[in-house]
């Protein structure tokens, strides 16, 4: 009558296979995995072997050359019980936007546009919230995968990131001042006035060259409050999310100039180890272009009147 031997195949489960013939099958089997049986160690009390792809070619070539119905029954038995293949692990990417186009509940414009892009192209990503200087130096580093939304050209200053060339969205660089403060139509008119704006945005840094003084903070919140303390003349922010700000700040005689100051198409980078992605997400914030997906998560994220 055949032998049962009881295994315990190294994955948390434990099988009875039937041994069918001399012990030499199962022997070369577990010659096979790396774990040659002694006769102080019997194969049944031989655990936690790990399957790798090279021992598995092993145990194919080993299962080949003996030829035995007990070890294709050892055999089968793994096949059944061993791991598929591991899941990717998500994409970690950084973002200093804030609402309407992130936010900590993933439900921002840019939020949702990049989480979907990802998805296309058969791939999970998560998003941290950073200062912008910090958000694009762990981008840069390596520290995470990537970092949305910014303006073209960080490739050319920062080797270490690779452009997607589908844009994001839009960004309307806008100078908001206080109820009678003064016009401002270009950077030029800058140059006699107190500026604020964000540090590490770099079509700021950039195109402000000349102001009376210029005070750089870390977020919207420090941003306005410079204004509304009447310790600057002018701050310099999008928008869309200034409008948000002011709205959910309850804030009161403040006002966006009617003209931009510049609008650029905002873009996602990737580090260059994640290069291989682009063309597959480009690809994909295409195809969202074409078939109404951006349209559709824009009004879902952009209150009335403020949307693209």
């Amino acid at each position: 009558m055949p032998a049962q031997i009881r295994y315990d195949l190294g994955f948390g489960t434990e099988r009875q296979v039937t041994r069918m013939g001399t012990p030499g099958c199962s022997v070369a089997l577990l010659h096979a995995i790396g774990k040659s049986p002694s006769p102080r160690l019997p194969p049944s009390e031989i655990t936690n072997f790990s399957l790798t792809k090279s021992r598995f070619d092993r145990i194919l070539r080993e299962v080949v050359s003996i030829g035995h119905f007990g070890v294709f029954t050892i055999f089968t038995i793994l096949l059944a019980v061993a791991p598929g293949p591991a899941r990717a692990e998500p994409l970690t990417l950084a973002t200093a936007d804030t609402e309407p186009f992130a936010n900590d509940a993933g439900t921002g414009f840019y939020d949702l546009v990049v989480a979907e892009a990802f998805a296309r192209a058969g791939h999970q990503v998560r998003t941290v919230r950073r200062p912008s200087d910090r958000s694009l130096a762990d981008a840069v580093s390596g520290a995470l995968d990537g970092e949305y939304a910014r303006i073209s050209g960080l490739d050319e200053q920062h080797p270490s990131l690779v452009r997607v060339p589908v844009p994001l969205g839009t960004f309307r660089f806008t100078a908001f001042v206080r109820e009678g403060g003064p016009p401002v139509d270009s950077w030029d008119d800058l140059a006699r006035l107190h500026v604020g704006f964000i540090d590490g945005w770099v079509i700021l840094e950039e195109n402000v060259t000349r102001y009376a003084s210029l005070t750089r903070v870390a977020d919207e919140a420090l941003l306005f409050g410079l204004l509304v303390r009447e310790r600057v003349d002018v701050v310099l922010y999008e928008l869309r999310r200034g409008l948000r700000l002011i709205e959910r700040g309850h804030l009161t005689g403040i006002r966006a100039q009617p003209r931009p100051l510049a609008e650029r198409p905002m873009y996602l980078y990737l580090h260059r180890r994640n290069a291989g992605l682009v063309a597959a997400v480009a690809g994909a914030l295409e195809s969202m272009q074409t078939d109404g997906t951006v349209s559709r998560l824009q009004a879902q994220a952009f209150a009335p009147g403020v949307a693209e």
